[in-house]
């Protein structure tokens, strides 16, 4: 939505997050476009900080208590931490691109299969991804293999940085702050139990989930709308 022209307000909850977060409303969940409770503002290689971004120009959206649902996914090798793109033009307003010296970016919005082919692509494959579950698992898993755990907590660690930041900004504004991690695919136990303990320790004192999954985010997001 445009914040020109959209002028709804007061959703329950809003959702933020990378490629896979975007590939699973997109392929599974088209009903919630039109829904009055949930706004979706995830897209294909949004950062960590960039969903920050986008949370301090967007926070309006929501109602007085309502919810963000902030994923930080770490099975997505394209999600960086630091750095705003062309994953969050669509949702900036033209004069906070101007401010922000994203003229580059904002060409590479308005022709994206010329200007950006990465993005072409990594959009195109969340989407075979979410929608053909088989063949995700399939190439998750051959991924995870080569997952370097190492790597994965610093992203954790560096995310947390940005997370501290999204907290404070949400209680100053009465919002309610649900940060997400994303589990990368086909950890054997004892390295998926080690990077949960990493998570746990890093955020202790903060209310906070560890999905395997997409999907299971938006089990959270509807577990917000129940009335």
């Amino acid at each position: 939505p445009s914040m020109v022209l959209d002028l709804r307000r007061n959703f329950d909850v809003m959702v933020l997050g990378s490629s896979s977060v975007w590939a699973t409303y997109r392929a599974k969940l088209p009903a919630l476009r039109d829904s009055d409770e949930v706004i979706i503002f995830s897209m294909p290689l949004r950062s960590v900080s960039g969903d920050f971004l986008i949370l301090q120009h967007m926070h309006s959206y929501l109602r007085k208590d309502g919810v963000v649902v902030f994923p930080v996914d770490l099975n997505d090798p394209y999600s960086m931490v630091e750095g705003v793109g062309i994953g969050e033009i669509k949702f900036l307003h033209p004069v906070i691109i101007d401010s922000l010296g994203l003229d580059l970016e904002k060409r590479k919005a308005e022709s994206p299969i010329q200007n950006s082919p990465r993005f072409c692509f990594v959009l195109l494959w969340s989407l075979f991804r979410a929608k053909w579950l088989g063949w995700s698992v399939l190439f998750g898993v051959r991924r995870a293999k080569r997952c370097d755990l190492k790597l994965v907590i610093d992203k954790v660690r560096a995310s947390k940085d940005v997370i501290d930041q999204v907290a404070f900004f949400c209680r100053k504004r009465s919002i309610r702050l649900a940060p997400v991690f994303l589990l990368p695919n086909g950890l054997k136990n004892a390295v998926g139990e080690e990077l949960k303990n990493e998570i746990s320790v890093l955020l202790r004192g903060r209310d906070f989930y560890i999905f395997d999954s997409p999907d299971k985010v938006f089990e959270l997001v509807n577990s917000y709308t129940v009335k």
